[in-house]
């Protein structure tokens, strides 16, 4: 019942507030890490802490455009990192905004992608152990994001992103769908 009251409402908005103002000045950024479509990933840190990250940076105006159809697409991407919490799903570390950018700052995966690694591998190829290891996690990782009520849409090496300790984590929620009640406003139904 306290989750239907306006000072339940006041409370999310306060601690939202609290934890999250931030601004393009509490980051350091040092190089390019990727890019896709209009978005551009940067290495940064967090001049306040010391800690890295990786900040995708999407011009406003060029999202607006590629989802002129259903302007709730614009934030779905922030909402699904905000909801995910899984070891193989990336989430939300930050979100801001500024007045032509969206920016999004994840954690970031230290060792690239899974693309990168099938490249630098002897023949281009992996290992059945390692192959089943990294399906697995993929698997447990999706696995999570359908009981949530997320379709993930983009599936391929590229999203696949690998971190220090050798497991993966799974990025790039920019085409992902999800049922009513999960994204507010008119969404896409599975």
């Amino acid at each position: 019942p306290f989750r239907k009251t306006e000072a339940y409402h006041s409370m999310c908005h306060n601690l939202r507030d609290a934890y999250n103002g931030v601004s393009d000045g509490d980051f350091e950024c040092f190089d390019e890490i990727g890019e896709g479509g209009s978005a551009l990933v940067l290495f940064c840190r967090k001049r306040s802490t010391g800690k890295d990250y990786a900040m995708k940076v999407q011009p406003k105006y060029e999202l607006l455009r590629a989802n002129s159809a259903n302007k709730s697409k614009v934030i779905q991407e922030v909402k699904a990192y905000a909801r995910c919490n899984h070891p193989y799903v990336a989430s939300l570390a930050y979100a801001f905004q500024t007045p032509s950018l969206a920016i999004l700052v994840m954690p970031l995966a230290l060792c690239g992608d899974l693309r990168r690694s099938l490249l630098l591998t002897y023949t281009n190829r992996m290992s059945n152990d390692r192959v089943q290891f990294y399906a697995a996690e993929i698997i447990s990782a999706l696995m999570y994001l359908h009981s949530h009520g997320f379709l993930y849409r983009d599936l391929k090496p590229g999203n696949v992103l690998l971190n220090a300790d050798g497991h993966i984590m799974l990025a790039d929620f920019g085409s992902l769908a999800g049922k009513c009640g999960i994204f507010c406003g008119s969404c896409e139904r599975i």
